[in-house]
């Protein structure tokens, strides 16, 4: 660590990194991971079998219409390796500019993952666009991101310029709140069976991912014998039990899955308002 500069060391040493629980820790793990990102960057091998690095990157987007300055029209997909190198957004009074944050190539391409957005897609279809009906719905919502999820995001992130108004958020703008909060914090990458992945994905849009994580514990402990403790966290030896179910129980395990689900939903005191719904979308699984 000797090498390191002295705000990164601090930094490391410091509580917020140090300590799951202090309410810190994200910002604090996520700063140490984007300067190993951009000095050192991952790799992996291409179909070419080339050794390609990976680093974090913010890349600016403009909306393109009449209403778009020149200032912003020429920021438009500039790519930013560093986040103190970005110009400060809002960029001027209703600037409707924003960051997003991805991972790209040894020659700036984009690096895409297509189980991924094969999964958030699908989740995002199934919620539809902006919605605002209590009749369908308990709170607004746009593409199933809610004023709570988008709210933390921008809390996260204060410098990315997203709305505060869920109804202007932008698909692309939730399909990267999605990505960061909904699909990596939540190991959804580390689930190696699509289907599962996808289900457990989709389940933790709808409902709190504690209840969703005890829900997959308790089919796990049913149908593998894995004898884990339901605690309500998707960690490790969930995620092993997950993946070492073999593929003859795969079956097996969805079905009793979707009726624990279920279940959990019936107990639920909006059930008889979107039962109907909840149950179509669940059998699809």
């Amino acid at each position: 660590m000797n090498k390191l500069p002295n705000n990164i060391k601090e930094l490391m040493t410091s509580d917020a990194y140090t300590n799951l629980n202090n309410p810190n820790h994200k910002n604090a793990a996520k700063q140490v991971k984007d300067y190993f990102n951009q000095k050192y960057g991952k790799s992996f091998t291409d179909s070419t079998e080339r050794n390609v690095s990976v680093r974090t990157v913010w890349v600016w987007h403009a909306i393109d219409d009449e209403k778009t300055c020149d200032d912003c029209a020429s920021f438009a997909n500039k790519i930013y390796k560093h986040q103190e190198e970005i110009p400060t957004l809002p960029h001027h009074i209703n600037c409707r500019c924003w960051i997003e944050e991805c991972e790209v190539d040894d020659n700036d391409n984009p690096i895409g993952d297509e189980r991924r957005d094969k999964i958030i897609l699908h989740t995002m279809a199934e919620e539809g666009g902006y919605v605002d009906n209590p009749n369908l719905i308990d709170q607004p919502t746009n593409a199933g991101i809610t004023k709570g999820a988008l709210d933390r995001y921008n809390t996260d992130h204060p410098n990315f310029n997203f709305p505060h108004n869920v109804q202007e958020l932008t698909p692309e703008q939730a399909v990267q709140i999605y990505k960061e909060d909904y699909y990596d914090e939540r190991r959804i990458n580390e689930i190696e069976n699509d289907r599962i992945a996808g289900a457990v994905f989709d389940m933790g849009v709808m409902s709190k991912f504690s209840a969703v994580s005890r829900i997959v514990q308790e089919t796990l402990n049913e149908t593998t014998n894995a004898k884990l403790a339901v605690d309500g966290i998707m960690g490790n030896d969930t995620i092993n039990a997950l993946n070492n179910i073999p593929n003859s129980d795969l079956a097996a395990f969805m079905d009793a899955l979707k009726e624990k689900r279920l279940k959990y939903l019936a107990r639920l005191s909006t059930w008889n308002k979107y039962g109907d719904g909840w149950t179509a979308r669940t059998e699809r699984y």
